[in-house]
């Protein structure tokens, strides 16, 4: 068993990658599994998981999917781990990290 924060994260990274940079790491019976545990956990506790109001206001019983999540809401922390995973499963042999960021629109500030 996950914890549901875990299961938080997983799907909202799963999900970014999927809808917004049709991309996948998961298969879709992976992806649909996924969802039916998450389900199944906030039905259970309902007071905390990660990213609950985004969660709650996407994920409902008609809708099991990150489907009508909007580009913005996803959580920065969310997006940076969903592009460094895809970097390093599909492109670390093809391309640089800072070019593969421009390419889906982002780059690495300055400190």
């Amino acid at each position: 068993m996950h914890s549901i924060n875990l299961l938080s994260r997983r799907f909202l990274v799963w999900s970014y990658l999927y809808y917004q940079l049709d991309e996948s790491l998961a298969s879709d019976n992976e992806y649909d599994k996924l969802c039916i545990e998450l389900k199944n956990e906030i039905r259970k506790d309902r007071d905390y998981y990660y990213a609950k109001e985004i969660i709650e206001k996407h994920f409902s019983q008609d809708e099991a999917s990150g489907y009508s999540i909007k580009r913005k809401e996803y959580p920065s922390e969310i997006v940076s781990t969903a592009l460094h995973l895809l970097y390093q499963s599909k492109y670390t042999k093809n391309i640089s990290f800072e070019k593969f960021l421009s390419m889906h629109g982002y780059k690495i500030e300055d400190a």
